[in-house]
């Protein structure tokens, strides 16, 4: 498929998983740079997300992915630059650092929109790279295709199924693309890998900063910014 193929295909189904993009040398590299993470400052990290977590069924360990020069290569490859302008269109800005998002044992993340804007040019693409191979047992991605038009997230449990939902198990290599308005969670990890990948959010022009500090979920909504919930 050519990349605007691609594009139409994202603005369809609001997410897009691109498999085994990348040389395998690349993302070797990057496994070896998240496995360095992992064993020192990941393993300092408190494990615990505090109330978000709670309210949310959110368990996750994240950081700057700024110091790994094989992801800052990847978002740089000429593929990711020609799709996130295929996307976007008029032009785009990155938001915020690379981010690592490492799921541990027993860690989870509840139904969520990244962001609550309902204007239909404010709005964020998150760029996922996928190192390893998910297997079920570390939790699959599950999405509704179509649902970043949808509106909110209808009310309802955390992990509750929503009619139309489909599991992901990227590949390695794997790019992936998801509307910050698409319905999406992780579901727990059962084993004792942990579910790591590299993120790094885009906007187009029209969107205003800081979109992410209100993400949207199933029980209710949070502020980042003031970290708290309504």
């Amino acid at each position: 498929m050519t990349t605007s193929d691609l594009a139409r295909q994202f603005d369809q189904q609001g997410f897009l998983a691109v498999p085994q993009l990348f040389p395998k040398a690349t993302v070797a590299a990057l496994v070896q740079e998240l496995d360095a993470w992992l064993g020192g400052e990941a393993a300092a990290l408190p494990g615990d997300n505090g109330e978000y977590g709670r309210r949310f069924d959110v368990r996750v360990d994240v950081g700057v992915a700024d110091g790994l020069a094989a992801a800052q290569a990847l978002f740089a490859s000429a593929a990711v630059l020609e799709l996130t302008t295929q996307v976007l269109k008029e032009g785009w800005h990155t938001e915020g650092p690379p981010l690592i998002f490492s799921t541990p044992r027993n860690g989870q993340q509840g139904w969520h929109q990244d962001t609550s804007d309902v204007d239909p040019g404010h709005y964020m693409i998150n760029r996922i790279i996928y190192p390893r191979q998910v297997v079920p047992e570390q939790g699959g991605l599950v999405v509704v295709p179509g649902s970043h038009r949808r509106g909110d997230l209808p009310p309802g449990g955390n992990h509750d199924d929503l009619e139309g939902q489909i599991r992901l198990l990227p590949a390695p290599g794997t790019l992936l693309f998801m509307h910050s308005r698409c319905w999406h969670r992780v579901q727990i990890n059962d084993s004792d890998t942990p579910r790591t990948q590299v993120n790094w959010r885009a906007r187009p022009l029209s969107a205003p900063e800081n979109l992410g500090n209100n993400p949207v979920f199933r029980t209710g909504r949070w502020d980042f910014a003031s970290a708290s919930g309504a």
